[in-house]
């Protein structure tokens, strides 16, 4: 849990004791540091993918290479976004339609993801959506 820290703020313009803004940044900083996780991937511990809610976080390579798992890293990167699209093509390709919870399960996503990955494939040209909410699905083009 993050400790709790309370900032006062002078007025617009003006400054509490002659603090200059960059010696008031540092203090915030010390006061509200950044979150473990992040200290961890500036050294290096572990990497991120995504951004802002959707991020999410492996360990590094480097830590894989060190206790003697080379495929680890791999595995636990996941399917990057190439190969999601080729699984997704693939999986219309024999099944002649797909819908998003599919592609969600088949990519292991959440939904948001799985709609992104979809219509971006739908964008491209590549598939056509058919239907509208629940019953909606995507047929190769």
């Amino acid at each position: 849990m993050w400790p709790a820290a309370v900032v006062i703020v002078p007025p617009l313009g003006q400054q509490f004791f002659g603090v200059t803004e960059r010696a008031e940044q540092r203090l915030v900083q010390q006061l509200v540091p950044e979150p473990p996780v992040e200290r961890l991937h500036e050294r290096g511990v572990v990497e991120a993918r995504g951004e802002k809610r959707g991020r999410i976080y492996h360990l590094s390579s480097t830590i894989y290479k060190a206790m003697g798992l080379k495929t680890g890293y791999v595995r636990s990167r996941g399917f990057d976004r190439i190969k999601q699209e080729a699984m997704v093509l693939e999986l219309v390709r024999s099944n002649g339609r797909v819908t998003r919870s599919e592609v969600a399960e088949l990519c292991n996503l959440g939904d948001l993801q799985a709609y992104r990955l979809v219509t971006g494939l739908a964008k491209a040209g590549k598939l056509a959506l058919r239907g509208k909410k629940r019953g909606s699905y995507y047929e190769s083009v």
